[in-house]
């Protein structure tokens, strides 16, 4: 596993990642808020669940595919639950088991 550069830990608002790249959290966290244009972020949570508690959006974007935000959620064993109140997700989520490996 890469050094890990970028922790998560509680409520994340998406909004506040300021950079491209893969974050680590190593309990459950909670994510909401705008993907700002042109990031590029993967979170994987290696030990813990993931609570989707509100909708997941990307900020605003153009003909440039490079505009494109884009978002991976990959959890081990651990859960993907998601509030009644989510009207939109726009992420790619992954869960597996150590032992799916």
């Amino acid at each position: 596993m890469p050094a890990q550069t970028h922790t998560l830990s509680g409520a994340v608002n998406l909004g506040s990642l300021a950079t491209d790249g893969v974050y680590y959290a190593n309990s459950s966290i909670s994510l909401s808020g705008t993907l700002a244009t042109g990031r590029q972020v993967t979170i994987y949570v290696s030990s813990g669940s993931v609570y989707i508690s509100g909708s997941i959006l990307y900020g605003a974007y153009g003909a440039n595919i490079a505009d494109i935000p884009r978002l991976t959620v990959l959890v081990e064993d651990g859960n993907i639950s998601v509030a009644r109140t989510v009207s939109e997700m726009r992420v790619f989520l992954r869960r597996w088991q150590r032992s799916e490996r």
